[in-house]
């Protein structure tokens, strides 16, 4: 139960409008979309998963491992891009993975999209560190650090 006022990680600093249930784990990251309208959240439970903001509803998910029984990395990071909203970018483990959030036939919350049916796997050199923390991308969605 939220309390109000004081500090601490129950602080409401609003009114609450729902939850968004689905992630096993603590929560790493949230990304929002430029139009306001998709929330993206990242968790130690190994997935990402795209929340439409006006039903509060999970519309696509995605794991941050190599295929279903493989080891869930925790995923740090996730963004979108305003010139490209449909496509989300991961940071799970040593890897950036790129998703089109278009393609619900292949994912939905129960059923995530793995490692290799995303659009583009983005391993880090042999001399980078072991995890990835953090990603950008730029607003054209053509650049990403």
């Amino acid at each position: 139960e939220p309390r109000r006022g004081g500090s601490g990680p129950c602080t409401t600093l609003g009114t609450i409008r729902g939850l968004l249930p689905g992630h096993t784990d603590a929560v790493n990251c949230l990304s929002i979309s430029d139009r306001g309208d998709m929330l993206f959240s990242g968790s130690d439970d190994g997935t990402a998963r795209a929340w439409d903001l006006r039903t509060l509803q999970c519309f696509a998910g995605f794991a941050g491992r190599a295929a279903a029984g493989g080891p869930a990395l925790a995923v740090n990071s996730v963004v979108s891009s305003s010139h490209h909203e449909h496509m989300l970018w991961l940071a799970a483990g040593p890897c950036v993975l790129e998703y089109d959030t278009r393609m619900p036939a292949k994912s939905s919350c129960e059923t995530l999209m793995h490692m290799d049916q995303a659009t583009n796997h983005h391993p880090l050199s042999n001399d980078a560190p072991a995890e990835i923390t953090q990603i950008a991308v730029n607003h054209a969605g053509t650049r990403l650090a």
